[in-house]
This record gives C-alpha cells, structure tokens and sequence, in this order.
C-alpha cells in the first residue's frame, strides 16, 4: 500500500476500515465494496489492511471486553493487557496502562499517574501514528482548546495535555467508568421514564455546549456513557466545531480536505449532504438517540447499506414512528407489555421524536434546551410544543394530568347511583388497604435484606481489615441498587433516593443528581404524577440541582409544592418544608422578591400549626424567613431557631453551627463584633464535625470573612476569602455561584487595599459566572457590575468605571433592593464623578441620595466595602 497518500486519503482509510472492524468477519468483504462503489484504490487499501489485522483484532476484542468488565464494576483488569500493549510506557508523569478505545484521530489508554504524586486514574488520548499532519494536529488541539472550554459534571474533564517523545500531541481527560447508554438502560431493564430522564440530562449537556458555542458532531450512544451511579459522561469532542468565524485558532470546516468528518450512521442530513453544520445537527442526533432510547433500535435499517443508500435514507425518508417499531422484547426492557408500551409513545413521544428528526434543521426543535423542555413536559403530562394545540388536545392532557379528580368526582356520581354500590366499594377499599399493608411490609423486609447485606461488604474479614468509609458504602449501594434490584422498583427507587440525600448531605452533588432522577422516575410510575412520595423526591432533587443551576433548580421547586399540594393537601408538614427552600432559592435569585417573602412567610404559619414533632423543620422557616428582613424581625426569629435546634440536638451539631451563622449575619447590623463572635463558634463546630472542606464550613468561613470585610478589617478577610476560594475550585469547581461569592469578596477587599488590578480580575471572575447562572436582569449582576466599577476607578479608569456604574445603578434603582443598597449605589457614582472631577454630573445623583436617605432615615453609608452588600452565600440544610 502507498504510503505517501494525502493526509485527507488517510483519514478516510482509516475511518473505514475502523467502522469495518466493528462488523462481524463474514460481512466486512461486502461491507467495504458497498462503501467504496467504484473506488477501488480506497477498496484495496482497506482489504490490505484487514488481511493484516487478526491478532490485532483478537487483541481489540480482548480489550473491549475487558473495557465494559471494568467500566461496570469499577475494576480495571489489569493483569490482561493482552500481547503487545503499551502498559509500563510512560508520558509525563503519567503510565500508560492498556488501550481502551480506538478511532478515527487517536488511541485512548487507561493510564495512571507515575510521579508519585498522588493516586490517580485518567484516559490519555494520543493521536495516532501516520496522521500527525498539519490539519489533524490542528484539529487534535482543537479538541483539546474547546475541551478546555467546557466545564460540566456531565462531560468528561481535561486535565492536562503534551506530546509525545516523537511529537505527537495527547490528552489526558477523565476517567469515566460505564457503559453507552443505551446498553446501561437495557442492562438494568430501566422503565421508559427513568429512560427520559437519563435524556434530559444529555440534552441539558449538549445545551451547555452550544451555550459556549460548541457543536459535538458524533452524538452517539459509544459517545454517552453512564456510570455505574447513573451519571451521564458525555465524551469525544475531537469532531467537535467551534461555532465563532472569529476565532482564528478554529480550524477550517471540514469542506478543507474534502473529508466529512462524521459516523454515517448517526449523521444529520446535512453532514451527509456536506452542508453547513449547526446547533440544529446536535438536535437530529438527540433525536435519534431519543428514538433508540424508546424504541429500542435506530430509525433506519440496522442490515448493511452503502453510503449512498444510507444517505439517501437520512436525506430523503422519514423514518417510521417508534411506536410502529417497537417489539415484545422491546417492551420487556422497559417494564411493560407491547400494548402498554405502545400506548405510551404513541401520540406525544412519537411527535416529539418526529419533530427532532426533521429533514430541515429550522423546522427541528431550535435548541436542545427547547427538546429538552418538551421532553420533561411529556413526563409531567402537559401539552408539548410538538402537537398541535388544539381544545381536544389541551382536553386530553387535563384528563392525563388530573385522572385521580376526575375519578374522584366519577366516583360521587355513582355513589348516588345506590347503597349497594357503596358498600361494594367500602369492601373493596379494605382490601386494597390490607393488601397495601402487605406490600410495604415486604417492601421493608427487602430493605432491611438488601442493608444487611450491603453493609456486609465492611465486615473486616471481607476487607481485610482495611476500614470503609461512609462514602465508599454509598458508591457500592449505589452500584449494587442499580444492577441486583432493577425487578424491585419499589425498593430500589427507596433505595436510589436515600442514597442519593446522603450523598448530598456529604456534598457529592455530581452523584446525588442522576440518582434522585431516576428515583423519582420510577416513584412516577409506581405511584402516578401526584403522590407524598414523588414530591419529596421532587423536593430532594431541587435542592441539589440548585446547587449547580438555580433557575432550573427553582422550577423544580415548583413542581414540588404543586404535587406536595395536589397529593397531601395545602397545610401538609411538607408543603411547610417545600415552601421555605422554594422562597429560599427564589431570594438568591432575585433578593427582596415579594413572592419568596410570601412563600417564606407562608412556610412559617403552616409549621407552626403542624401536628407532631416539626421542630427542626419550624426552625428552619424560621431562619430563611428572617433572610432580608431588618433586625427587629430577623433578630427574634432567628434566636427561637436556635433555641429550637439546641433544644433537640445539644450544642455539637451542624444544624446548631447554621442557626449560629444565620445569627450572625442578621446581629452585623446592630453589633459587628458580637456577629464576629457568633460566626467563629459557628465555624468552630462545623470543622469539628464535617472539617474545614465540607460545603457547610465554606459557606460559614465566606460569611466570616464577609462580617470582616464590611467592618472595614480588609487585611483579616483576605485570607479566609483566599482559602475558601481554593478549596471551592478545588472540590467544588461546578458550583459556578459558589465561586463568585469568593471571588466576589475576595475582590472587593483588594480594591480596598489599593489592589485595583488584582480586584479586577476576581470580580470579573465573579461576574462570569453569575452571567452564566442567573437571569440577565438578577439584580446580584448589578451589584457585581457595581463592585467591578468601583475597582476600575480606584485604579483611575473613570471612562471605563463610568459605563459600568451607571448601568449597575439604573438595575439597582429598578430593583428590589432594600433603600440602604440602593443609596449605596448612587453613592458610588457620585465618589466616581468626584474623583473624576466632574461635579457637574455627580449632581444629579447627589440629589437623588440625599432625598432617599430623608424619606428612608438611612445611615451606615460611609463603611467601607460595605457599599455593596454584594451576592451572599446560600444557607445550606446540609
């Protein structure tokens, strides 16, 4: 074979002979002369290749089987690296294990560091000999630059990159342990909802990609791992584009070399017609993974076609709805028998996948985020954008949503009907009753069984003596819940939820989400949409979503109360406890919000009038409802919630340290020091019982440096702001508003320490990410657009801070915000003018000052970084 063809040659080889090893050995003749039509250059160069390939091909095997071992239980096989591996070969600090992938670019290893650092497993990815040309070098880097880009718990991290001794680039990514997705849902026979919500979380992943205005390209299910905690990985960005023209250092498109850079099978029309490709080619491929995930297979024939049928297939045919093609095993899979399962997609989930793949992207959904939406509202029983709005149709979807009323109020009706009937169903409900009784005590029993067990794992004779942490527990419940008790959905959603709370409690928020998801999918169709059970999970799922994304986080707060209100009634204890983290989240978004003071205010009469022991709950209520409010109120409401906690759990408890910080913060107004003393006994008894790297601590040592900072101590604040900074990238660098809290405050108080450019840098830090969390009119970007100001003319840059304070104090003025924050900003736009020397414009808003300060009776303007009261970190429950 020549081996001076063209680099675009090359690659072309290379992909097909890659995508004939993946079919069995009897097809791959056949295969490969359908594929090349009348090329036979490009037919006998791929043959050739084949011919040589058996051991290597016995090698691969090997190795994928190995792979789908060890990515399901968690352990890699080392000791089968098969002949002529490249364990024990070093780059960098990192050894080369054994391969565990292979593609069109490169050669993925299992690799582990060898510097002695620390213990750590990673995938290096290494171009592959013989393609190091100019334009796939630029191509390999640019997915290393745009993986750099993309910080996400559910894409596969960079963590480093280099070369290799004879100049060939590589990265090193995250390890991720699972399976595609597909193959996971079948493995633990996950129901059709459980399925959709496993969806949702690769189209909330996609849209997060197209928000930094990346394209993946190749969304297929080898490309969409979950592990074996339900987690979705999306990987492979190396046919990845970068949507800026702008961007100098993107490589040209893939027309450059003639190329279409793709996997036939799961391209778009476009990419198969070598059109231009956008964000609307990700939504076909959601799509068709959508319609694998339901139906089971993929929408066009699985037996072997040549490219141009295949294109003329993707191009040209609308394939048929999955409801059409879906099968008695099929359905097994899903729980259900054929009729139940095409009942459920036919109608909605058939439009909502005909409509991602259109032939035309602008007739597909417009975002991934808009399928994304549709998919969720399907789950909820609301009307989709996919069908036509019809009277019959919104009709249909009231009868679906509130089939437990309607059967309510069908029952009244034949209730009058006669004593007979009456008595018929008195002698049925005592049945179900007893029956229901039954059921929970084997539910329990299985359990306590499944508990027993699992906690086995720790016996020293089992371990070795070796210790088991509390974390390692949960990870092994986990994976177990999700394989041995996929025919006991009651028990495993049980289980799957009280995991995933205890994973929040420690923080572990990547790992609570997927696992409160499908819990919750499985309650819904155990238990219907409206049932105690699903709006607690609903309730559990908001809280920890929030933590990463908050607007998303407060609509499921939402969800929660209507389910919480429609299942148990409007004055239920839980409806109590929805109600103050609802108000809760809403205040951070949005301070002085008049509806989360009402919802806070609302929580606080229902627990108060709660039957039983509501204590704890009572007294959380009573700390979010006292957030905002002046002293007078918060002060008393925030010691009875104290004295509640200490009442119950003693001094030692975290629930005691948050009562402590909330104390604080309301008691800095009237008393800096007393408020200093509260939080540092508060932090005290946090590090004591979760250590200084728990989510709480951090919180509580950010408002400490917070009191510090607007009492003027700059040089005492600096510090703690450093460290928790650190520790917050480090632990928790996908908690975006976390982060701009620190760098927030870390900010301000350089720029009071005539650090102006080192304050420029954090806030802008800030900025960023309260950009990418909160809605553009929040008015926590206000306030940080107004702290980035102030740092922009301490350094002199009066053109510059003057564009920003202006703005910052027309958002400010239009806000909620209390009186003291609004004078704050005007007066730093008068202190800009001044310093600027230009009292002629500081007039106008000294006037303003001076008439809010008179109808408000204002005072404690002239405190330093106090100015800005700037965002304030979340209480936490955990």
């Amino acid at each position: 074979m020549d081996r001076a063809l063209a680099p675009d040659r090359w690659q072309q080889i290379d992909r097909l002979f890659s995508a004939a090893l993946d079919r069995p050995e009897a097809q791959r003749v056949a295969f490969v002369t359908a594929a090349c039509g009348g090329d036979l250059e490009l037919r006998g160069a791929v043959l050739e290749l084949l011919e040589a390939s058996p051991q290597a091909e016995r090698y691969w095997e090997g190795a994928r089987a190995r792979l789908i071992r060890s990515l399901w239980t968690g352990f890699a096989d080392e000791e089968a690296a098969g002949p002529g591996g490249p364990q024990g070969d070093r780059l960098g600090p990192y050894r080369l294990l054994n391969p565990i992938a292979r593609g069109g670019m490169g050669t993925v290893y299992l690799a582990a560091r060898a510097d002695g650092r620390f213990e750590q497993r990673l995938a290096v990815k290494v171009l592959r000999k013989g393609l190091d040309t100019e334009d796939v070098v630029a191509r390999f880097l640019a997915e290393r630059r745009i993986l750099a880009s993309l910080e996400h718990p559910n894409i596969a991290r960079l963590l480093d990159g280099g070369e290799t001794p004879d100049g060939r680039p590589y990265l090193a990514m995250e390890y991720v342990e699972g399976r595609p997705i597909t193959e996971y849902c079948d493995a633990v026979r996950m129901p059709l909802p459980a399925r959709l919500v496993l969806f949702e979380s690769v189209c909330r992943t996609v849209h997060h990609a197209h928000q930094h205005l990346v394209v993946h390209r190749d969304l297929k299910p080898s490309n969409i791992l979950v592990t074996p905690t339900g987690q979705v990985k999306l990987l492979d960005f190396g046919i990845a584009k970068l949507l800026d023209p702008q961007d100098p250092d993107t490589p040209a498109g893939p027309t450059r070399t003639g190329v279409r850079l793709m996997t036939p099978r799961y391209a778009s029309p476009e990419q198969v017609l070598g059109k231009r490709v956008t964000t609307a080619s990700d939504v076909y491929q959601l799509g068709l993974l959508l319609y694998e995930l339901v139906a089971g297979r993929p929408p066009y024939p699985e037996q072997e076609l040549s490219r141009a049928e295949l294109e003329r297939l993707i191009s040209e045919v609308e394939p048929p709805p999955p409801s059409e093609v879906v099968d008695a095993s099929t359905a097994h899979l899903r729980r259900l028998d054929l009729r139940g399962l095409r009942r459920s997609l036919g109608g909605d989930l058939d439009r909502i996948t005909q409509m991602a793949l259109r032939k035309e992207p602008e007739r597909r959904y417009s975002s991934a985020e808009q399928l994304l939406e549709d998919v969720r509202r399907f789950r909820h029983g609301l009307p989709v954008q996919a069908t036509a709005d019809t009277r019959s149709y919104r009709a249909a979807k009231f009868l679906r949503r509130h089939q437990f009323g309607v059967a309510a109020a069908t029952a009244g009706v034949l209730f009058l009907a006669g004593y007979a009937l009456t008595v018929t169903e008195q002698s049925r409900t005592i049945r179900s009753a007893r029956d229901q009784a039954a059921l929970e005590a084997r539910k329990a029993e299985q359990v306590t069984a499944f508990m027993v067990d699992l906690f086995g794992g720790a016996n020293p004779d089992v371990t070795g003596g070796r210790d088991v942490t509390v974390r390692e527990l949960l990870d092994l419940g986990a994976q177990r819940a999700g394989a041995e008790l996929s025919d006991q959905p009651a028990v495993r959603s049980a289980m799957l939820s009280a995991i995933g709370q205890s994973y929040a409690q420690l923080g572990r928020y990547d790992a609570a989400q997927p696992l409160l998801e499908i819990a919750l999918a499985e309650r819904r169709l155990a238990h219907g949409p409206i049932h105690e059970a699903v709006a607690r999970d609903l309730w559990m799922l908001a809280g920890v979503v929030a933590k990463s994304d908050l607007d998303t986080g407060i609509a499921l707060y939402g969800d929660a109360l209507r389910v919480a209100e429609a299942g148990v009634g409007p004055d239920h204890p839980l409806v109590g406890r929805i109600l103050a983290d609802y108000g809760e989240r809403i205040s951070l978004a949005r301070p002085g919000d008049s509806l989360s003071i009402a919802l806070r205010e609302r929580a606080v009469v229902i627990l108060r009038a709660a039957p039983g022991d509501v204590r704890e709950d009572l007294a959380h209520a009573l700390s979010v409802s006292a957030y905002g409010a002046p002293p007078a109120v918060a002060l008393p409401r925030m010691r009875e919630a104290l004295a509640l906690r200490r009442a119950l759990y003693g001094e030692q408890h975290t629930t005691v340290a948050a009562s402590l910080n909330d104390l604080a913060l309301a008691t800095e107004p009237v008393d800096p020091l007393a408020a200093d003393s509260l939080m540092t006994k508060s932090i005290e008894i946090a590090v004591a019982i979760l250590g200084k790297r728990h989510a709480t601590t951090l919180n509580s040592m950010n408002s400490l440096a917070a009191l510090r900072r607007t009492r003027g101590a700059y040089e005492l604040a600096e510090p703690i702001y450093r460290e928790v900074l650190a520790l917050r990238e480090e632990l928790y660098p996908d908690q975006r508003l976390l982060l701009a809290y620190s760098q927030y405050g870390l900010g301000l108080v350089l720029a009071e320490q005539d650090k102006g450019a080192d304050a420029e840098t954090y806030l802008r830090l800030a900025l960023g990410n309260l950009e990418r969390e909160l809605a553009a009119d929040s008015p926590l970007l206000a306030l940080t657009r107004l702290a980035l100001g102030h740092a922009l003319a301490s350094q002199g840059r009066y053109q510059d801070a003057e564009r920003l304070l202006v703005s910052a104090n027309d958002a400010i003025q239009a806000s909620g915000l209390p009186a003291l924050d609004k004078a704050r900003a005007l007066q730093r736009v008068v202190r800009l003018y001044l310093a600027w020397s230009r009292p002629d414009r500081a007039e106008p808003y000294q006037e303003q000052l001076r008439q809010l300060v008179e109808a408000e009776s204002l005072s404690g303007l002239d405190r330093g970084t106090g100015d800005d009261s700037g965002p304030q970190p979340p209480r936490d429950r955990s």
